[in-house]
């Protein structure tokens, strides 16, 4: 479950904003760029979430080799962010296994404190901080610099088309494709979603340019949403994995979150 957290915290809501190469109509360069400062300034402008509450779904199913679910469990918890410090109450946690749905709640809140205990362990110092420098800062602002090819220090890396036809869920969109240069587990390719009058980000498809080590296939769809005309959200992520060390474990394993009743206490 860490590891899983781990990786969605990876992928949180701006480091999937880097999507694939697909066919579309060649762009002039200067309207490209043109499009990607506004985007650039639009994802910029959004304020970070540091006090918000929501109810958080997930579905993890695991897979066997011919990808058909083995088993499905079904968690819902409330979810706390204060001051950036985010906090998961486990409220059910059902498990469906060869027909049969049982309640593995109690079972799942003592696995998940485990687990949690377990991932606590001491980290270095910070080198900005022992080098006397101010820490770098790990916020919003921070991911979108890591993962996004927005910024002009990172598009160099990046080669871009732009579908100003596209449809999402049968209604107009704009779409953007990029296709990583310079190929890392840190830059992503997919397709990007925006609203063509806004261009707020809907939904980004994305997958690692190259995969991380042990990881044969890591698929990603995110959906997004603005709240309260000013904060970008995570709406849902699904996630699909296929990772494992030669035959001494193999993961395949498609998890989906999906937030709702989100809410700003800010």
């Amino acid at each position: 479950m860490i590891a899983r957290r781990a990786l969605l915290s990876r992928l949180a809501l701006p480091a999937v904003l880097a999507a694939a190469l697909a066919a579309s109509v060649q762009t002039p360069q200067s309207a490209l760029d043109a499009f990607l400062d506004k985007i650039e300034a639009k994802i910029a402008a959004f304020q970070e979430a540091r006090n918000w509450r929501a109810t958080l779904t997930s579905t993890i199913t695991k897979m066997d080799r011919h990808w058909t679910p083995e088993s499905v469990i079904v968690v819902t918890k409330a979810v706390t962010v204060a001051d950036g410090l985010r906090s998961d109450e486990i409220r059910s946690a059902l498990e469906t296994l060869d027909g049969v749905t049982r309640d593995i709640t109690q079972k799942y809140i003592e696995e998940d404190r485990k687990a949690r205990e377990k991932y606590r362990r001491p980290r270095p110092p910070d080198k900005d901080r022992t080098s006397g420098s101010p820490p770098r800062r790990r916020g919003l602002g921070a991911s979108i610099e890591d993962y996004t090819p927005f910024s002009a220090a990172r598009r160099p890396l990046f080669s871009f088309r732009l579908d100003e036809n596209a449809t999402l869920a049968g209604r107009p969109a704009v779409a953007l494709d990029v296709a990583a240069k310079v190929k890392s587990d840190k830059n992503w390719e997919g397709r990007v979603y925006f609203d063509p009058v806004t261009l707020d980000p809907l939904l980004a498809e994305a997958r690692p340019s190259e995969a991380p080590r042990f990881v044969k296939e890591l698929e990603a769809l995110i959906a997004l949403e603005v709240v309260g005309g000013r904060t970008l959200m995570l709406k849902s992520a699904r996630i699909r994995i296929n990772a494992g060390f030669l035959f001494i474990k193999r993961i395949r394993q498609v998890t989906e979150d999906v937030y709702s009743g989100v809410e700003l206490l800010d």
